[in-house]
């Protein structure tokens, strides 16, 4: 694997510990969690809210199309889904974090 691939997915499952530890909120996470035919990066089942982290290869229209239909199945099964870029992790970790713990606020409120 490639160095810099090595770091980024470190760093991701760094700020997915730290945002989605049960100590912020009691919310547990599950990774790479299979929903119908979907697999998710991350999922907090109670909560219903699915965490995706798109690499590089995200930034053209047949992948945005994928990502597209892959939100729209996962919300038909009742799951709300918000997306960052793996830049976005990398660099601005606490902002993720906190986009994170916000989506979990709500979803505690309407539930």
């Amino acid at each position: 694997m490639h160095r810099s691939c090595e770091r980024i997915r470190l760093r991701l499952r760094l700020a997915c510990g730290r945002c989605c530890a049960p100590k912020l909120g009691g919310y547990k996470f599950r990774r790479q969690y299979l929903i119908g035919h979907r697999i998710a990066d991350s999922v907090c089942l109670p909560a219903r809210l699915v965490v995706e982290v798109d690499g590089d290869s995200h930034g053209n229209d047949e992948i945005e199309r994928e990502d597209a239909e892959r939100s729209l199945d996962l919300a038909a099964m009742g799951y709300r889904v918000i997306r960052f870029c793996d830049s976005d992790v990398l660099d601005s970790e606490s902002e993720v974090a906190d986009a994170i713990l916000g989506a979990l606020a709500r979803a505690k409120r309407a539930s």
